[in-house]
């Protein structure tokens, strides 16, 4: 496959009937708009959230990573094989298509031993033991710092090809190792792209197109699609918005730490008068909502009370005025999946939340729950001892 990003569009013969771009990858059906906007390292978290979060504008910082400890010691696969190899990781099995993807739990150094000649590539929570090589990124360490979700760890080999997609979280995506090409298009295109929503996470879908050989006679509204697009490489970062749709290609070696934090409606940085944006702060000091233990992905607080609890479900609301029960349901399933206690249903647990008959509470009743209330919930979903990672 042509490596050159954005392509050079080759225009339809006249008196073709085959259009432009059939059977090539996403991008090459029309030119791309422009570039995605950048600028050199971070701005200060208020200016990140004023010029871009809140304005939705996609943006690509240089080199904003550069000085991050696994820059230099995850070049080599030997230095990850001795430190972590014993840590149980999730890889995707196969490379391309949605319908021949399979998921399994290896240890890292099986991974690392087999990547190269296997169609793996490891997507996962950081485990913990290896946030200590990372740092937070300069525009988290306030104002956000209690509506980070997770951040998650990817590598590959190089000729990966996510599917066209999007989050409904915020997303900072930071490479570490190799190159990365982003195609970028705004969600108000999603029709045109065999969209698939991933209910009930509003912003979450895919589309199940082949990225690699888009059919032109079948999805002739691509060529309607205007994109932009970015290229990153070791140290480079891209902010993209909840809701907005993006394609992803790595090439050689790669590896990327990504930051999903919650969309919300208000941000409070007073904060920020305490902290010292020059100082460097490990990732291993950051607290995340989930995190990722001996393979499992796991609340970070094991020991939820009413005010933690309560703040949880703001988050899950996201920038949205209500709680919807299937959200709900979505969290509490995973918090449990590594509980025995399975004789608890969701619409038990939701009916603690004083819903009523209602599949939705408004923002300012989960604001004013009683702690009373609050700690029943939170009783049930104490149900694990968090342990470290074992290497």
């Amino acid at each position: 496959m042509d490596s050159s990003f954005p392509p050079d569009i080759i225009p339809q013969t006249p008196g073709s009937v085959i259009p432009t771009g059939h059977l090539r990858p996403i991008g090459w059906q029309r030119r791309p708009e422009a570039p995605l906007k950048e600028r050199v390292d971070f701005p200060s978290p208020r200016e990140f959230y004023n010029e871009y979060v809140t304005k939705n504008i996609p943006v690509v910082f240089r080199q904003a990573m550069k000085d991050a400890p696994a820059i230099t010691k995850w070049e080599s696969d030997d230095y990850l094989k001795k430190e972590y190899g014993n840590l149980l990781v999730h890889v995707t099995v196969k490379k391309e298509r949605a319908k021949q993807m399979d998921n399994k739990k290896v240890t890292f150094r099986q991974f690392l031993k087999e990547y190269q000649y296997e169609d793996w590539y490891l997507s996962n929570i950081v485990p913990q033991m290896m946030t200590l090589d990372l740092t937070l990124p300069k525009i988290m360490r306030c104002g956000f710092t209690k509506y980070l979700l997770e951040s998650g760890l990817w590598m590959s080999s190089g000729g990966t090809s996510s599917l066209i997609h999007s989050h409904a979280d915020h997303n900072l995506h930071c490479l570490l190792a190799g190159r990365k090409d982003f195609t970028v298009i705004e969600e108000k295109y999603k029709e045109m792209l065999q969209y698939v929503n991933k209910e009930p996470h509003h912003g979450a879908g895919y589309s199940n197109l082949d990225v690699d050989m888009i059919n032109m006679f079948k999805n002739k509204d691509i060529k309607k699609v205007p994109w932009t697009w970015a290229t990153l490489r070791a140290g480079d970062c891209v902010f993209i918005p909840a809701r907005y749709i993006h394609q992803v290609r790595s090439w050689g070696r790669s590896i990327s730490s990504t930051i999903l934090f919650s969309p919300t409606p208000t941000l409070s940085f007073s904060d920020c008068n305490r902290v010292e944006l020059s100082d460097e702060v490990l990732l291993s000091d950051a607290t995340f909502m989930w995190t990722y233990i001996n393979g499992d992905r796991q609340l970070s607080n094991s020991k939820l009370n009413a005010a933690s609890l309560r703040h949880h479900l703001i988050v899950l609301m996201r920038e949205r005025g209500q709680l919807k029960k299937s959200i709900f349901d979505d969290f509490f399933k995973e918090v449990m999946k590594q509980s025995k206690r399975q004789e608890i249903s969701t619409s038990e647990v939701w009916k603690l939340l004083k819903p009523g008959k209602r599949k939705s509470i408004p923002r300012s009743e989960i604001e004013a729950l009683s702690d009373e209330d609050l700690t029943k919930v939170a009783d049930i979903l104490n149900v694990l001892d968090i342990k470290k990672d074992e290497l």
